[in-house]
């Protein structure tokens, strides 16, 4: 046996059962809920790695309330509601009159998105900043040139939670 091979293999055998040991002590349930969590931020950032510091929003981009949007739709001002999460969270429910063009699809989507560069457009997703599709297609629109961008930053959450109406 070569020198520190028995040292490797102790280290090695600890860290597989302390990684054993924190699995076990998630729910089943809990634990599928994690790993999609996982998959869907991997997904949502490209990157794995989760910073500390929540992206910055851009001064060009206005963040609207619950409030601000609910008062924006049911006045009948002129906007497009864009809901940046995937299919399946769409599919589950959304806000009323939303466009689905999920964040990570815009460039394949461009053509949903209105030619005149002036409407106001309003992002949201599952709640920034846990959740920063809404802001990446905030930025994107802002790039392509979109002059009056917004970010509904409490999201599906907020809005859910104030008992205002979702669409299924």
């Amino acid at each position: 046996m070569k020198p520190g091979i028995g040292l490797t293999r102790w280290v090695f055998g600890v860290a597989a059962a302390l990684l054993s040991a924190t699995v076990a002590m998630i729910p089943a349930t809990g634990l599928a809920q994690q790993v999609a969590k996982a998959k869907d931020w991997y997904v949502a950032s490209g990157t794995w790695t989760k910073s500390t510091e929540p992206q910055p929003i851009p001064s060009s981009v206005v963040v609207v309330s619950a409030d601000q949007l609910k008062d924006m739709l049911d006045q009948g001002q002129k906007f497009l509601l864009v809901d940046t999460r995937n299919g399946a969270e769409f599919r589950e429910g959304h806000i009323p009159k939303a466009l689905h063009v999920y964040d990570k699809e815009m460039e394949a989507q461009k053509g949903k998105l209105p030619s005149d560069k002036s409407l106001p457009l309003v992002f949201y997703c599952n709640g920034y900043p846990d959740c920063p599709r809404s802001l990446n297609g905030a930025k994107i629109a802002v790039e392509w040139g979109y002059k009056k961008v917004h970010l509904f930053k409490g999201g599906i959450p907020e809005w859910a939670a104030k008992g205002y109406p979702i669409e299924r």
